[in-house]
């Protein structure tokens, strides 16, 4: 009558270790959420970013098509070649300051870029961290193989016992 009781304490303790594996896996859903939340966050930065960068490509091209009509203009209106190669130098700082201005818009774009990514990167691991996330792996895992190790140790005399009779 022994041996139903022993079978019965090993089967318990293996439905226990299966029931608190379930539990830890319920647990584990937690980062993952904060891993789908911030992978949205970090598509919506990338999508906005792309968007500002083609509008403001956009923009520069604009720019300098409206900049080459102003120098085409200058050009057609010139009434002699000096007037012509003084209209032309009269822009050059327009046409300058055009360039740097979207060189400064399309650098400034890709600093709030980066300002973005560094702080949702610094969000991520807050929120993994807050939760502990390794050292509850950890914790649970070790709890895990020792009850495995324990309920297999104990399966594994009784049937020795069992076949050695």
């Amino acid at each position: 009558m022994q041996e139903p009781n022993m079978i019965g304490k090993i089967s318990q303790r293996l439905r226990d270790g299966l029931d608190h594996g379930s539990s830890w896996m319920q647990e584990r859903k937690g980062p993952l959420d904060v891993v789908t939340e911030k992978t949205l966050k970090l598509n919506g930065i990338s999508h906005d970013s792309a968007a500002r960068l083609v509008r403001q490509q956009a923009d520069f091209v604009e720019g300098t098509v409206d900049g080459m009509a102003t120098r085409l203009t200058a050009a057609a209106t010139a009434e002699s070649f000096r007037g012509l190669i003084d209209s032309q130098i009269k822009l050059m700082p327009e046409s300058r300051d055009r360039v740097v201005t979207d060189v400064r818009k399309t650098f400034e774009i890709l600093g709030d870029t980066r300002t973005d990514l560094v702080q949702l990167f610094r969000e991520t691991l807050d929120d993994l961290r807050g939760r502990d996330f390794a050292e509850k792996v950890g914790d649970a895992a070790e709890d895990a193989a020792e009850k495995v190790t324990t309920a297999a140790s104990k399966l594994d005399e009784k049937v020795e016992e069992a076949t050695a009779h």
